[in-house]
């Protein structure tokens, strides 16, 4: 959770947080934004983080154990409504080092 950005897409204001490198490269989406100044960001995103998991957590350990799919969309956008509900492009595989 480190060497995350916030930033504004140019074409609408919308806000986004991502991370700076992608397989140690620049992230694509560089070009599309404005960077937003934040030396917390790191810090906060994990705090932010950990908040959702313990107001969620027994939620989501019952989804864990039911082998439900798309895990993340449930929660994020059917149970918690932190974010709209689409199925990303590409899934995210985790690291080592994000477990």
């Amino acid at each position: 959770m480190e060497d995350w950005v916030k930033a504004k897409y140019k074409s609408n204001g919308q806000l986004v947080v991502f991370p700076l490198l992608i397989d140690d490269k620049m992230n694509p989406i560089m070009n599309e934004v404005d960077i937003i100044q934040d030396s917390n960001l790191n810090k906060n995103i994990k705090l932010y983080c950990e908040m959702i998991f313990e107001e969620h957590e027994d939620t989501l350990m019952t989804l864990f154990r039911q082998g439900t799919a798309d895990i993340d969309i449930k929660l994020c956008s059917q149970m918690a409504n932190l974010c709209n509900e689409t199925t990303p492009d590409e899934e995210y595989e985790f690291e080592r080092e994000d477990l």
